[in-house]
Parts: structure tokens; sequence; C-alpha cells
């Protein structure tokens, strides 16, 4: 397999996630929110598949020392208000539910954050 993250993360993209890894899942899981982030913010996360592997994203975050975007995903998640964000159904709703602009802090943020660290780096440790 490859070193750059993005052509393994391109590899496995459009795999079924049930025949992924682990390590695929949290390699996935972790590239997901950047390509999400960057195209619409929180709320295209959230709204597409992307945001069903939330939690993979969360723990292998903060397993890799990436605490600042680990906040930054909880504290979108209790905007988000859902009991399993885990169900894409339950976060379109309550997305329809939130005023737009809300995610508007976070994504501005994220943005940030993404220029100021080495997020590559978090894909990398992840990788199997």
């Amino acid at each position: 397999m490859s070193t750059d993250p993005w052509a393994e993360y391109d590899q496995i993209a459009l795999a079924e996630r049930e025949s992924l890894s682990a390590d695929h899942l949290r390699l996935l899981a972790v590239g997901s929110p950047r390509t999400e982030l960057n195209n619409g913010g929180f709320d295209q996360y959230f709204f597409n598949s992307a945001g069903d592997l939330v939690p993979i994203a969360l723990g292998a975050a903060e397993e890799a020392g990436a605490t600042e975007l680990a906040s930054l995903i909880c504290q979108a998640l209790e905007l988000l208000n859902v009991a399993d964000p885990t169900n894409r159904t339950s976060r379109q709703e309550a997305l329809r539910r939130l005023e737009p602009g809300d995610f508007q802090q976070l994504d501005e943020a994220y943005l940030a954050l993404e220029a100021a660290t080495d997020l590559d780096g978090l894909m990398r440790s992840v990788m199997p």
C-alpha cells in the first residue's frame, strides 16, 4: 500500500464499508471529515454517509492526540443533538431543526485548525 494517506484514502473511499478492515475504517473516518468539511462544512459532513463514522473519527483523533479536532467534532455533535450519531436519518432530521449558519463558527475553527495542523500526519498515523 501507499505511504500517501490520500492515495490510500482514494483506494478505499468507494469500497463497501463492510469489506474494510478496522484500520481502513479508521483512515476513512479520519479522511472523510476533511473532504466533507472542506466542501460543505459540518452540515455536509453530518448529512452525508461520512457522518456514519463519526464515533470512529472521534476515537482515532483522540488516540492520535488530535484533541482540537476531536473537540470540534464533539462541539458539532452537541449542537446536532442526536441520540445516535451513526444514524444518518436522525442526523438529517436534526439538521433540518438547526438554523442556517449554526455550524459557521465551528466550520471556521476547523479550517483554521487544518491550516495550522498536520492532518495528513493524523491520517498517516491510522494507516494500516
